[in-house]
């Protein structure tokens, strides 16, 4: 696991960059498709999925995407680095699963090279990077879950990599690390 620490200034990055993305939806009345609970609005929760997009970005080199699409991502990564799609899933949960929400089940739907998990640190003002998986892995591993809001494609963290792993697969060998 990896902690990143972000500072006041990070934070008030992170809000001003999830506002943009939120903000334009609720005053055209578009529909949000943000996982939201009972716990949770929208708004927090792209608070919250773009706190792991910056700790990971900054973590591995990456630039987090800060304009808004009206239409969403599609499915496309989160961003690039040395020419691999990032995928980044937050959780509230410490050992969460990596989950792709889709309204199709089918795990063709998890399109980036890698998906990174993360969760909230110690204190609001820190995400651990938790595990990391590969496209392949994620295609002969995932299992289908409800998760309390329809079915889900994901993969548990006991079948990801260590992210202490990841950087040698970014910028080093890779095809030593495709395969657990």
């Amino acid at each position: 696991m990896i902690e990143i620490n972000f500072s006041p200034a990070d934070l008030d990055e992170v809000q001003r960059v999830a506002d943009i993305r939120h903000l334009p939806k609720v005053e055209a009345g578009i529909k949000d498709n943000c996982y939201a609970t009972h716990k949770m609005t929208p708004a927090q929760s792209h608070f919250n999925g773009l706190l792991g997009e910056f700790a990971a970005a900054y973590y591995i080199g990456g630039e987090v995407d800060k304009t808004y699409n009206p239409k969403g991502d599609k499915g496309r990564p989160d961003f690039y680095v040395n020419g691999l799609g990032i995928e980044v899933k937050y959780t509230n949960l410490f050992r969460g699963d990596f989950i792709v929400p889709n309204r199709v089940i089918d795990p063709l739907n998890f399109r980036a090279d890698i998906g990174i998990v993360c969760h909230p640190g110690y204190n609001t003002r820190r995400v651990i990077l938790a595990a990391w998986v590969t496209r392949e892995i994620f295609l002969s591993d995932y299992h289908i879950r409800n998760y309390g809001d329809g079915d889900r494609t994901a993969i548990t963290q006991s079948n990801m990599r260590f992210m202490s792993e990841l950087m040698d697969f970014i910028y080093g060998e890779r095809s030593s690390m495709v395969e657990r």
